[in-house]
C-alpha cells in the first residue's frame, strides 16, 4: 500500500476538517425540514449548499495549481488597460470604499497571462482588501515597472496583519480571522496562479495602518530591430 506524504495527509486532512461543519448543518436542518418544511430552514439548506459546492470547486482548484495542471491560456495582453478595466468594474458595485488607480509613466506594458486565471488573483486580492478594510477606507491598485517585470500592487489601510500571521497567510486553509468569510484557500490559491505565471508574490503590513501585497508578472518585451 503507498503510503501518503505528509503534506498531502495533511491537505487532505483540513480538508474534511472544512466539510464537516457545514455537513453538520446541513443533516441538522434536513432532519427539521422534513419533518417540519419551512422557508427559513430551506434558505439555511440553500446557503449551506452553496458554502459547501464554493469550498469543493476551490479544494479542486488548489489541487490543479498545487500539482500544475490547470491549463493556462497565455495571451498577450496590455495590462494597465486590463487593470483599470477590472478595477473600474469593483469600484462602481462597491461604494462603501474609496478605491485609487495609479498608473504607471511607462506606458504600453505587455504580459503574457491568462485572463480568467489573472483575474480571479486579482479578485481575491481585492475582495481581501475590501473585506478586511473598514468603510470609506482607501484601497489602492498601483502598477510600476522594471526591464524585466511588471509589478503589482493592492493596499489598503485597514487594521494590517500580524507579523506571526504574515508567514502563514498564503498557507491553505489558513484563515487570520474567523469572524469573516471565506474557505482559507483564496490566497494560497492566487499566489500559484501568480507563480505558473512566472511572478512572485509577497506581503507587508503594519498592524493598525496597512496592508500591501505586492506581486510581479514577466513583461513581454519587443523584440529588437535587428
Amino acid at each position: 500500500m503507498t503510503k501518503i506524504p505528509k503534506d498531502q495527509f495533511d491537505f487532505l486532512s483540513y480538508a474534511a476538517h472544512q466539510m464537516q461543519h457545514p455537513l453538520g448543518i446541513l443533516r441538522g436542518y434536513l432532519d427539521l425540514f422534513f419533518k417540519n418544511p419551512n422557508e427559513s430552514d430551506k434558505k439555511v439548506i440553500e446557503d449551506e449548499l452553496v458554502r459547501l459546492s464554493y469550498l469543493i470547486s476551490q479544494i479542486l482548484k488548489l489541487s490543479k495549481v498545487e500539482t500544475e495542471s490547470l491549463k493556462i491560456n497565455f495571451e498577450k495582453v496590455e495590462i494597465i488597460s486590463f487593470l483599470r478595466n477590472f478595477f473600474e468594474k469593483f469600484s462602481q458595485i462597491i461604494s462603501t470604499h474609496n478605491f485609487v488607480f495609479n498608473e504607471p509613466k511607462e506606458k504600453n506594458l505587455v504580459v503574457s497571462i491568462d485572463r480568467n486565471e489573472m483575474g480571479e488573483a486579482l479578485q481575491t486580492l481585492l475582495e481581501n482588501a475590501i473585506k478586511y478594510t473598514p468603510q470609506n477606507g482607501t484601497i489602492k491598485l498601483s502598477i510600476s515597472s522594471t526591464t524585466k517585470n511588471v509589478i503589482i500592487s493592492i493596499l489598503d489601510n485597514g487594521p494590517g496583519i500580524p507579523k506571526k500571521i504574515q508567514k502563514k497567510i498564503f498557507d491553505p486553509f489558513y484563515r487570520g480571522s474567523t469572524n469573516k468569510p471565506g474557505s482559507g484557500l483564496g490566497l494560497s490559491i492566487a499566489k500559484k496562479t501568480i507563480e505558473l505565471h512566472g511572478g512572485k508574490i509577497s506581503v507587508k503590513s503594519e498592524e493598525k495602518k496597512f496592508t500591501e501585497f505586492k506581486f510581479t508578472i514577466p513583461r513581454v518585451l519587443p523584440k529588437k530591430k535587428v
